[in-house]
């Protein structure tokens, strides 16, 4: 058999999650939530990075572009504008972007006998820059930026992946046991001590 590469591009887009105040939410040791942006695919209850395959004689950086239109912008289905201030967009975010991950995987369910590169690149919109237009992609479900509250519901594959964004991120890391959960703005007001609580016992008149 003569097995030969299929080279795989992933994105984990990220931001700060932020309350309807615009303050940014922690955990007690002041770590930052984070959203990833996942996309779900239809016929399935997993999320996923976007993700796809380099086009020959395709630059890395391109591809990851490329695949973040498709899937979250439909963009092939969109105007000449929507498609001029799209790409405008996206590449002012890829030009920070941070490879995180190279592997090599032997799929025993491939048939064509290929083994597979997978590139993770990581892009962080700190300026909250990334056009909010999502349009579904071909396959694509839902696009969705997913607070890091909680452990999403992804392949077990994408575990390390999404610890070492959060690391990176130096955010709130649900994987970790050591931290504690989240609270919001409002409800860091509410714990302060000597403030008096909703919820205090009443003297009978």
């Amino acid at each position: 058999k003569q097995w030969y590469q299929r080279r795989v591009r992933e994105e984990t887009a990220s931001h700060h999650h932020e309350s309807q105040g615009h303050s940014m939410i922690v955990n007690k040791q002041g770590k930052p939530v984070a959203e990833i942006l996942l996309l779900r695919m239809e016929g399935s209850e997993n999320y996923v990075f976007p993700q796809g395959f380099l086009a020959p004689k395709e630059s890395s950086r391109h591809s990851h572009q490329r695949i973040l239109l498709d899937l979250c912008y439909d963009y092939q289905n969109r105007t000449k504008q929507d498609q001029k201030q799209l790409v405008h967009s996206v590449d002012q975010l890829f030009k920070h972007h941070k490879e995180i991950e190279r592997s090599y995987l032997d799929d025993s369910m491939n048939t064509d006998h290929a083994w597979i590169e997978v590139v993770v690149a990581s892009v962080h919109d700190n300026q909250y820059n990334m056009p909010h237009n999502f349009q579904n992609g071909r396959g694509v479900e839902s696009v969705e930026w997913v607070s890091m509250v909680e452990r999403p519901h992804i392949h077990s594959n994408m575990a390390a992946v999404m610890k070492k964004t959060l690391t990176m991120l130096k955010a709130y890391n649900p994987y970790n046991a050591n931290m504690s959960p989240p609270i919001s703005p409002s409800q860091e007001r509410k714990d302060k001590p000597g403030e008096p609580s909703n919820s205090s016992n009443m003297e009978d008149s």
